[in-house]
C-alpha cells in the first residue's frame, strides 16, 4: 500500500504545489464537454486531493448542532473511513467500486465549481503551502488517528458535541486541499482535544458528563 503524501512530486522538485483554483479550472475544462461524470472520474481528477474534497463535503453538513435528524450518525461512518485511510497511509482515496460507478450530471458539479471559485481564491490569499510534515508520514498518520476520534465524537447524540470536531475536520480538509499544514495542525489539535474531553467526560460520568459540559458552556455564553 502506498504511503499517503499529498505532494507526490519527486523530492528534487522544489516548485510549489499547484494552487487549488488552477486544479479546479483544469477539472472544469476537462468535464465541460461531458453530460455525466462518475465518482471514479472525479477521484482521478482530484488525485491525492480527493481526501480533502470528500472530507470537506461530508464534515461541513455534520456540523449541524442538533442531532435529531440522524445526520451525525450518517456522516460519522464515511468520516471514520476517510480518516482510517489517512491513518494507514493510503496515497489516494479508496471507495467501493459500486460507489465509484455512480453517475451525476456534470452541469451540477461545474456549477458547484463556479460558485466555489471565489471562495477558493479568498482562501488562497490567507493560506499557503507550509509545514509539509503535516501532509506526509508520520504527520498524516497522526491526523488520521485524531480524525477517527473526531468522527466518532460527531456521532455522539448530544447537541453541539459534534459541531466543533466537524468544523475542525472541515479546516483539516481545507488544509489538505490548500497544502496548508498549519490549518491541518490547528484543526487536529483543537478537534482532538475536544474529542478527548468528550470521551473523558463520558468515561467518568456517563452521558451526565455531557449535560454538565452543556451547562458550563451555556453559563459562559
Amino acid at each position: 500500500m502506498e504511503n499517503y503524501s499529498p505532494d507526490s512530486a519527486p523530492s528534487s522538485d522544489t516548485s510549489p504545489p499547484r494552487p487549488l483554483s488552477a486544479l479546479l479550472q483544469e477539472i472544469h475544462g476537462r468535464f465541460s464537454t461531458q453530460t455525466h461524470m462518475t465518482i471514479a472520474e472525479l477521484l482521478e481528477a482530484f488525485h491525492e486531493r480527493g481526501f480533502g474534497f470528500f472530507l470537506f463535503l461530508i464534515s461541513l453538513p455534520a456540523a449541524w448542532p442538533f442531532p435529531g435528524l440522524g445526520l451525525h450518525q450518517i456522516a460519522g461512518i464515511p468520516l471514520v473511513v476517510l480518516s482510517w485511510q489517512m491513518m494507514v497511509g493510503n496515497h489516494t482515496l479508496w471507495l467501493p467500486d459500486k460507489f465509484k460507478l455512480y453517475q451525476m450530471e456534470t452541469k451540477l458539479f461545474l456549477k458547484l465549481i463556479s460558485h466555489a471559485m471565489p471562495w477558493v481564491k479568498r482562501f488562497e490569499n490567507i493560506t499557503k503551502p507550509r509545514l509539509a510534515f503535516m501532509t506526509s508520514h508520520p504527520g498524516s498518520n497522526i491526523v488520521g488517528v485524531m480524525g477517527i476520534l473526531m468522527a466518532i465524537c460527531i456521532t455522539v447524540p448530544f447537541p453541539f458535541s459534534n459541531t466543533l470536531p466537524a468544523l475542525c475536520l472541515a479546516v483539516i480538509a481545507i488544509g489538505l486541499l490548500m497544502r496548508d499544514g498549519l490549518a491541518i495542525l490547528l484543526g487536529t489539535i483543537i478537534g482532538g482535544v475536544w474529542s478527548l474531553m468528550i470521551f473523558g467526560l463520558i468515561a467518568f460520568f456517563g452521558m451526565e458528563g455531557l449535560s454538565l459540559l452543556h451547562q458550563a458552556l451555556t453559563s459562559l455564553f
